[in-house]
């Protein structure tokens, strides 16, 4: 008996150290990598700036993906919140788009930019860039 219980002492150490080194890369296995932008205004526009490719439509109307942080016990964690969005005006030639102030998505936000077809609301994500 007292060897199974060296031997189940030893499993646990063992694993804490497994998770000790290769703990962020266990983290981040799977998770999508995003890229952000702050959604901006511009002195004497009304609204909210953001880039086309920050856009998204389906049959609910258009919508973004807002990034959300929160602390965790040795790093933030990241995740994806899908906000509704007014779009007021679509410039190509900028490949800006102009969305209502209702509170929604404010100027500030990281807005996620990309490939956003494979996120849902919630879903954590690693982040490319610290802008």
């Amino acid at each position: 008996m007292k060897k199974i219980y060296m031997c189940l002492l030893g499993l646990g150490l063992l694993s804490l150290l497994l998770f000790y080194l290769f703990g962020n890369t266990l983290y981040a296995w799977g998770k999508p990598v995003i890229t952000t932008v702050r959604a901006s205004s511009v002195a004497g526009k009304e609204g909210v700036f953001v880039p086309l490719d920050a856009l998204c439509s389906d049959s609910e109307g258009d919508y973004v993906y807002v990034l959300l942080s929160e602390m965790g016990y040795s790093h933030t964690i990241y995740s994806v919140s899908r906000v509704s969005a007014e779009v007021v005006f679509e410039d190509e030639s900028t490949s800006t788009a102009i969305l209502t102030d209702n509170g929604n998505i404010k100027i500030g936000d990281r807005i996620v930019i990309g490939d956003v077809d494979h996120l849902s609301d919630g879903v954590r994500v690693i982040v490319s860039n610290q802008h």
